[in-house]
């Protein structure tokens, strides 16, 4: 799953993310545009935060698929 984040809705990343997993989601990645940043979640408890310069990799899930995360902002 993706989202995004709607400005001015801090922690709500979070509580979204555990209700996709909790649905059977193997990954949910959250895109919050003001610090340019992807929240990676994965079950059970994992959480990377990745910056600007970072890769956000599709893995398992998306095969190939690899993107800057600056990129996703443009």
């Amino acid at each position: 799953a993706a989202q995004a984040l709607r400005s001015g809705a801090p922690g709500l990343e979070r509580l979204g993310a555990l209700e996709y997993l909790a649905a059977g989601a193997r990954a949910v990645w959250v895109a919050d545009a003001e610090p340019q940043r992807v929240v990676v979640f994965t079950p059970p408890d994992h959480v990377k935060i990745l910056g600007p310069d970072d890769a956000l990799e599709g893995g398992d899930l998306l095969p190939g698929f690899r993107c800057v995360v600056r990129e996703v902002f443009v």
